[in-house]
């Protein structure tokens, strides 16, 4: 085997890596815990509000042409943040609606236990857009929510249980680091700047487009601290189930 053809397997990462499993107490003994995403109104409301409101800002501002036209902005926001610090504290209080599995291998079933719903781990070939794949034969009406496919749960041997790591969340300058590494930051800057940079620069407005670069490079960091601060919350709490 030439080395060029051993470099795609060398770049495939095990799809285990990505489940986060929760140490498991006597209620449920026997059992796979994983932790999946959480509520995808709680990424969007709270988690992603500071860079939706500075964007808001920044397209907004430049037609606003009076003062009075900017406090009135100024004031929506102001409205938009109260109601984000009342969510957000709702979510460090009761928590940010994670989704939470058990596996059952010895029976072969999956439960979601938010909603108590229970589904056996046969699988079915279905037929997509792209072509075939292997699905939960019943899926929970709940949907998936775990970072891998249901194939990759529903083949799971007690060997591989094994190898799967527990739910352990990086330090907040590693978190940080790895979402700069992802492109998130760089997605945002260029996907949000090619129109905010002609909004502002048709307007006149580019001292306006230069804070805004300020404001969302403070925004993103903000979002990703509170990324992080929520998912250590939710494993402190899961580890106690």
């Amino acid at each position: 085997m030439t080395t060029a053809s051993m470099e795609p397997s060398q770049a495939v990462t095990n799809p285990l890596d990505s489940l986060k499993q929760i140490r498991n107490h006597n209620r449920y003994a026997g059992q796979l815990l994983l932790a999946g995403n959480r509520s995808a109104l709680t990424s969007l409301l709270v988690v992603w509000f500071p860079v939706i409101a500075v964007l808001t800002y920044g397209f907004v501002v430049p037609f606003t042409y009076t003062a009075w036209g900017e406090n009135n902005l100024l004031l929506i926001l102001y409205c938009w943040t109260g109601l984000w610090l009342a969510l957000t504290a709702a979510s460090v209080t009761f928590g940010t609606g994670r989704h939470v599995y058990s596996v059952d291998l010895a029976n072969r079933t999956i439960s979601h236990l938010n909603s108590e719903q229970s589904t056996s781990l046969a699988l079915e070939l279905r037929q997509g857009s792209e072509g075939t794949y292997l699905d939960l034969k019943t899926p929970l009406d709940s949907g998936w929510h775990l970072d891998v496919d249901s194939r990759i749960v529903a083949e799971l041997t007690p060997a591989e249980v094994q190898s799967i790591r527990r739910w352990q969340p990086a330090k907040l300058k590693d978190h940080i680091r790895k979402k700069v590494k992802d492109g998130s930051l760089t997605t945002l800057f260029v996907v949000a700047n090619i129109p905010l940079v002609v909004i502002h620069l048709v307007s006149g407005t580019f001292g306006l487009l230069i804070m805004c670069q300020i404001y969302m490079l403070a925004a993103w960091t903000l979002t990703q601290t509170l990324d992080w601060f929520l998912e250590k919350r939710d494993q402190q709490v899961m580890e106690q189930l």
